[in-house]
């Protein structure tokens, strides 16, 4: 994720030059018109609503950004195609850091270490300002029900396709024998 995005219908960008150092909060809320955009983008029935509460501080060179989204989001059911209500509450937590300069001369013998067990590896912006509106989307996105169910929505055995025993591989071993 790279400064601003042309893909997010939000704005959300934090002016990194002017934190200041205890750090600053943050609150975001979708207009109606961003949630028509971002129901499109998530591809869903409709997004009732989106707001994200963040704390933006300065860490170890970098920019730390904690709190939550809530949101509510209306796709159909799987089973039934009744619309379905899903609130969504997560937890934000991501590290930023300024992109390395490709163009600096590492020196003969010099060595970059990244760790990669590390659960946090950083996202990269470029110049002052950081645009979270990409990772606000990207974040409802990952928490979006994939396959929804209205309560007590039930497949009949139609829907459900064929019988599962005559899909195991020894129904058709035992097809085989009975042709015999």
């Amino acid at each position: 994720m790279t400064g601003a995005t042309a893909l997010s219908p939000l704005d959300a960008r934090i002016r990194i030059d002017k934190l200041p150092a205890a750090g600053c909060q943050f609150r975001m809320v979708a207009t109606p018109q961003q949630l028509t955009e971002i129901a499109t983008i998530a591809k869903v029935t409709k997004v009732l609503g989106l707001s994200a509460f963040m704390q933006v501080s300065q860490e170890n060179g970098g920019v730390r950004v904690t709190g939550r989204l809530e949101a509510d989001v209306v796709q159909p059911c799987v089973v039934t195609l009744d619309p379905v209500l899903q609130k969504i509450s997560e937890p934000l937590n991501r590290f930023f850091s300024s992109a390395p300069d490709i163009h600096a001369d590492a020196g003969a013998g010099s060595e970059n270490f990244i760790d990669l067990e590390n659960d946090d590896l950083p996202d990269f912006f470029d110049g002052s300002e950081l645009d979270l509106s990409a990772y606000i989307v990207e974040t409802l996105g990952l928490s979006i029900e994939l396959y929804p169910r209205a309560p007590g929505a039930e497949m009949s055995v139609e829907q459900r396709g064929d019988d599962p025993d005559s899909l195991s591989a020894f129904s058709a071993l035992r097809a085989l024998r009975s042709e015999k």
